[in-house]
């Protein structure tokens, strides 16, 4: 199951950058998110190990340059959101990879693609609401908003790992 969602987050990420610069008529970035996407694709394929952080570096500085270039920003925060979702299960594919095929990865599996759709989808809408919610507040209130974001998903990080430990 993770091989598969692996291979379509790939897809998404390269495909989303690569036809949204189509649209700027950026054809170098456009086959640079190409073929970098066709190679990372075609390594986790083969099932050898790839440089999961290079490629993810590279989609994240094709997202930022295709955010200051005025491409829409939502587009580009999907673009980002599917290349964390690549990176992680990339890494987390690399881990089980020599594994024997059990019960036990399998619910490992599904397990980790549960929490990864979870935090990826809060962490995709908690980024939308600036692109949406235009409100002027002081910068004290401000910060302490973002702390009391930060503490929260630092609680249901430290939460996740330890249901982890506890279930295995």
């Amino acid at each position: 199951m993770t091989p598969k969602s692996l291979l379509g987050s790939i897809v998404l990420t390269s495909g989303i950058i690569m036809f949204a610069n189509i649209t700027l008529q950026e054809y170098l970035i456009a086959a640079l998110a190409f073929v970098f996407g066709s190679a990372w694709l075609l390594l986790e394929i083969k099932k050898k190990e790839s440089p999961h952080s290079v490629f993810f570096l590279f989609f994240l500085v094709l997202a930022i340059l295709g955010s200051l270039r005025n491409l829409p920003i939502p587009i580009m925060l999907l673009a980002l959101s599917f290349d964390l979702v690549s990176w992680d299960l990339s890494r987390f594919q690399a881990r089980i990879r020599n594994e024997v095929t059990s019960d036990t990865k399998n619910l490992l599996e599904i397990k980790h693609l549960q929490n990864l759709a979870i935090t990826t989808s809060i962490g995709f809408l908690v980024a939308l609401i600036p692109v949406f919610v235009h409100i002027s507040i002081n910068f004290v209130i401000f910060l302490i908003i973002i702390l009391a974001i930060m503490l929260g998903l630092r609680k249901s990080i430290l939460y996740l790992r330890n249901e982890k430990k506890s279930s295995t």
